[in-house]
């Protein structure tokens, strides 16, 4: 059943997911100036999660063991309901990487939204957003990826299994202008 809020109309929930760089970030964006979503992003709760607890520098490797550690204790969807206690009624979730936490946005009226978009053209837009560091090699890059991509702990990240519970898959390989026109097509 849909999560209601305190009008009569249901929020409207989605969940941006997709692999590092897929344009999960850059589609909230748009959503919240162009649309006035709400945008909640998983990497942002556990990097601020971080800071406040001074758990380290939030590399990949920290975050993914600081969230790892966080659904292991406070549930592995902490993500979902940290966000469907949000007043908002128009939220972006972007981010999910555990399977569990794409459950419960679906099990709370969600639509997933997955951006597909080559590992190479990923590669060169996460060098360009500066995130992963300058001196990365595509090798690196990739093992990385793999290692997000699928995992049977339902704590670990399974970005495959999030991408393959989707309602709707998103081709990012284009220009922003394209894929702008996918997201007003996602709105109305």
């Amino acid at each position: 059943m849909p999560q209601e809020s305190s009008s009569s109309s249901p929020k409207i929930l989605f969940g941006f997911v997709g692999h590092p760089s897929s344009g999960k970030d850059t589609a909230a964006e748009y959503m919240v100036s162009k649309y006035g979503f709400t945008h909640l992003s998983s990497g942002d709760f556990f990097r601020e999660y971080m800071k406040e607890n001074n758990l380290g520098e939030p590399t990949r490797e920290n975050l993914s063991k600081i969230a790892h550690d966080l659904r292991a204790t406070k549930g592995s969807d902490i993500v979902m309901q940290l966000a469907l206690k949000r007043p908002e009624q128009k939220l972006i979730v972007s981010g999910l990487r555990a399977v569990p936490e794409a459950k419960t946005l679906k099990d709370n009226g969600g639509k997933l939204v997955a951006f597909v978009v080559p590992i190479e053209t990923r590669y060169e837009r996460a060098l360009k957003r500066g995130r992963i560091g300058e001196h990365i090699t595509f090798e690196q890059f990739h093992a990385a990826d793999q290692k997000e991509s699928r995992s049977s702990d339902p704590n670990g990240q399974n970005v495959d299994g999030v991408v393959e519970l989707a309602d709707i898959l998103i081709k990012n390989d284009g220009t922003k202008d394209e894929f702008f026109k996918k997201l007003d097509d996602l709105v109305n």
